[in-house]
C-alpha cells in the first residue's frame, strides 16, 4: 500500500493523528535515521525499541519500550499497533529483529505491510557461509570460503594445510552480543586462528573463515539499493575510515559514485529475487580493478541517513510513493560518528593520525565534507545532544582513571 493509500485508507489510532503509522523495529542509530526519514515524509513513527536506546530521546517517535529475550507479549506489543483493515508498513532496523519478523512473519503480515523480501533471501543474506555458498554458485565474485576445524582445539593438527591469510567472521551476525565476539578478524597464523577460534567459541558463536582479500583491497564501498517490483533506487558510497584492515563499522563514509559497483549490486539483488525493501550491497575492489561483494544487509544500516539527505530517498520508493519527496541529488556529502570516529583516528598506539595514515590537515579538511551525524540532527536535536554528554562523561571517566593511575605509580 502507497503512503498515499495510507493517508487516505485510515487515521493512526495509536496516536490520535491524521497521519499514517510506520512500525519500526529497533531503537538504535539505524532506527533513528529511519524515524527521521519517516517523519519526513509526513509519517507517525512507531519504535519498538529498549528503554536506553538513543531513539527513546527522539521527538519525532512514539516508542514502545521491549527487553529482550522476546516472548509473546512483545509479539503482542507489536501487533497492536497494527491492523488488517489498513496494515501499516513495518520495517526491521537490524538483524536480531529481522529475525523476529522471519519467525513472526505470517502473524505480522496479516496486520503490517512488510518491508522485506522473503524469508529465503533473508536467510541467505544472515548467513554468512550461506551467502558465499550461494554467491559461488550464481558466479558472484566474492571471498572464497575455507574449511577450517570447527573448533579451536583442532586448529594446530590441520594448520599447515590452510592458505594464510584468513578472514573470520560469526556464521550469524545476531548468534552473540556484539561486544562478545568480533565483528570480523584477520589471522595470519596457527596462534592467531586458535585465539580467534576460542574467542566465537567462548561466546557460542559459529563462525566462518574465508581467504582474506585485505592486503588487496584499493577500496570498500557502500551500495544503498530500494527495491519495489521492478523500480529501483540506488547510490554508491565509500567507507573511507576506518581502513578496511580494521575490520570494523565505518565512522566516516562519503557519496563517491561507481558505476561498475552499482550495476553489480543490481545483479546481485537480482539474481536473489530481492523484490521488495532496502539493502546495503558491500563491495571491496581490489588493486587490479576487481570487484567483490562481500556481503548484503537486508535493511537499513548505520549511515542510512545519509540516503535521504542526499537525495536518494529510498524509504519514500519502498512505500509505492518514489516522488513524495524527490529533491536533486547532491553529490560528495559526508556522514560522520563523532565519537568512533574520534576514536578511529586518535586512539593510543592504531589511531590514524597518529599513526600518519592520515594526515591532520587532510582530517581537518574531511570533516568540511560532513553534512549528516550519526545521531545529532537540528530537526530533532535531542539524541544528539544526549550521545554527545554521554561522550564527554566518558571522556571526563577516562581521564579521572588515568589521572588516578598516574598518581599511584611510585
Amino acid at each position: 500500500m502507497t503512503v498515499a493509500a495510507l493517508r487516505r485508507a485510515a487515521s493512526s489510532r495509536s496516536l490520535g493523528e491524521t497521519s499514517p503509522v510506520i512500525v519500526i523495529l529497533g531503537g538504535d542509530e539505524t532506527g533513528l535515521a529511519v524515524v527521521r526519514n519517516a517523519a519526513r515524509v509526513g509519517l507517525r513513527p512507531v519504535v519498538l525499541a529498549r528503554h536506553n536506546d538513543v531513539t527513546t530521546r527522539s521527538r519525532l517517535a512514539r516508542c514502545v519500550t521491549i527487553t529482550r529475550p522476546l516472548g509473546a507479549a512483545e509479539l503482542a506489543a507489536v501487533c497492536a499497533e497494527g491492523g488488517p483493515d489498513v496494515r501499516p508498513p513495518l520495517i526491521a532496523t537490524n538483524d536480531w529483529w529481522l529475525r523476529f519478523v522471519m519467525a513472526h512473519r505470517a502473524t505480522l503480515e496479516e496486520r503490517f505491510s512488510v518491508l522485506h523480501p522473503s524469508n529465503t533471501v533473508l536467510e541467505t543474506c544472515l548467513n554468512k557461509r550461506r551467502f558465499a555458498q550461494w554467491a559461488t554458485a550464481h558466479e558472484i565474485r566474492t571471498a572464497e570460503l575455507v574449511d577450517v576445524p570447527g573448533d579451536a582445539m583442532t586448529v594446530d593438527a590441520t594448520a599447515s594445510r590452510l592458505p594464510f591469510p584468513l578472514f573470520l567472521r560469526p556464521e550469524s551476525s545476531n548468534d552473540a552480543p556484539l561486544h562478545l565476539v568480533p565483528k570480523a578478524v584477520a589471522v595470519t597464523n596457527a596462534a592467531e586462528l586458535r585465539a580467534a577460534a576460542q574467542a566465537f567459541d567462548a561466546a557460542a558463536a559459529p563462525w566462518v573463515a574465508t581467504r582474506s582479500l585485505l592486503g588487496d583491497v584499493q577500496a570498500q564501498y557502500s551500495v544503498g539499493v530500494a527495491v519495489r517490483e521492478k523500480t529501483r533506487l540506488s547510490y554508491v558510497a565509500q567507507k573511507l575510515r576506518p581502513l578496511p584492515d580494521r575490520c570494523a563499522v565505518g565512522s566516516y563514509v562519503a557519496l563517491r559514485p561507481h558505476a561498475a559497483a552499482e550495476a553489480l549490486a543490481h545483479a546481485v539483488l537480482e539474481r536473489m529475487g530481492f523484490d521488495c525493501g532496502i539493502a546495503e550491497v558491500e563491495i571491496l575492489a581490489t588493486r587490479t580493478g576487481e570487484l567483490r561483494v562481500i556481503e548484503v544487509n537486508p535493511r537499513p544500516w548505520s549511515q542510512f541517513a545519509l540516503s535521504y539527505r542526499s537525495g536518494h530517498d529510498l524509504l519514500s520508493l519502498v512505500l509505492g510513493s518514489p516522488g513524495l519527496h524527490a529533491t536533486s541529488h547532491r553529490e560528495g556529502l559526508a556522514w560522520i560518528d563523532v565519537s568512533n570516529d574520534l576514536f578511529v583516528c586518535f586512539a593510543r598506539g592504531d589511531g590514524m593520525v597518529r599513526r600518519g595514515r592520515i594526515g591532520l590537515v587532510d582530517y581537518v579538511r574531511s570533516l568540511a565534507r560532513v553534512r549528516v551525524l550519526s545521531t545529532f540532527a537540528l530537526s530533532d536535536p535531542y539524541p544528539g545532544l544526549r550521545a554527545m554528554l554521554n561522550l564527554a562523561r566518558e571522556g571526563l571517566r577516562r581521564t579521572a582513571c588515568r589521572t588516578r593511575g598516574g598518581a599511584a605509580q611510585p
